[in-house]
């Protein structure tokens, strides 16, 4: 309702609509399944461009190659970049409509390392793997067996652990917003159990492993949140 106040009366002097599909640093906050596809319709109906930030979200990251497919909807942009460059290189890059990005012709745009060879192929070769190597099905799997795990922690500690949420192996757990529950103190207690972790908003902690991560890994990396949350 508020966006579409917003796109009512603004729309004339908004060219686009941009974010991401899952809000990574926030603390992995998803939206409701139908939330994009209301979104999507808004941006027709105004002429506003659907721009999307897979930067974290892409790559299969999510349990599809892109976080926006989980939703049904197609981007008008995108911009994705991380695990683009496949840990080799940093490589970032937009895809988009041909009538939107053909908007910029040749020399009309400039960029320092735009183009880099040695980057293009990389990133050429990341999207292979991710198709090759069936990664986002991967990360869906191990993502699963990861929430069931922290779910089962959440309810071992219903005191300590208020919600569980992700998508694939893009996942977090908040806690009650206590002294004694510090995402800060979860990380570097994780990382003495050889787990590295990231906490967002003092209470949230967020586990993205690797998507090569295997079933033995993920039972281990729960364990160590399970003996983390139970010293609190």
């Amino acid at each position: 309702i508020a966006l579409e106040k917003l796109f009512n009366e603004k729309g004339d002097y908004i060219a686009a609509y941009m974010v991401e599909p899952i809000q990574g640093e926030a603390g992995v906050i998803v939206p409701d399944d139908d939330y994009f596809l209301k979104v999507s319709k808004l941006c027709k109906k105004y002429n506003i461009l659907l721009s999307m930030d897979e930067v974290q979200t892409g790559f299969g990251r999510t349990g599809e190659n892109f976080a926006h497919q989980l939703f049904g909807v197609k981007p008008d942009i995108m911009g994705c970049g991380k695990a683009a460059g496949g840990g080799i290189l940093p490589v970032s890059f937009v895809a988009g409509r041909d009538d939107v990005l053909g908007v910029l012709t040749p020399g009309s745009e400039g960029s320092t390392f735009g183009g880099y060879p040695l980057a293009s192929v990389v990133g050429t070769y990341a999207i292979k793997v991710l198709v090759d190597a069936m990664l986002a099905k991967k990360a869906q799997i191990r993502g699963d067996q990861l929430m069931n795990n922290l779910n089962q922690i959440k309810q071992d500690y219903p005191d300590k652990i208020m919600e569980v949420r992700g998508k694939g192996l893009l996942t977090a757990f908040e806690m009650f917003n206590e002294k004694n529950l510090d995402g800060h103190k979860v990380s570097v207690g994780l990382l003495d159990h050889g787990v590295y972790a990231k906490e967002t908003h003092h209470t949230t902690v967020r586990l993205a492993p690797a998507l090569t991560i295997t079933s033995e890994q993920i039972d281990q990396l729960s364990d160590a949140v399970k003996d983390v949350i139970a010293s609190l």
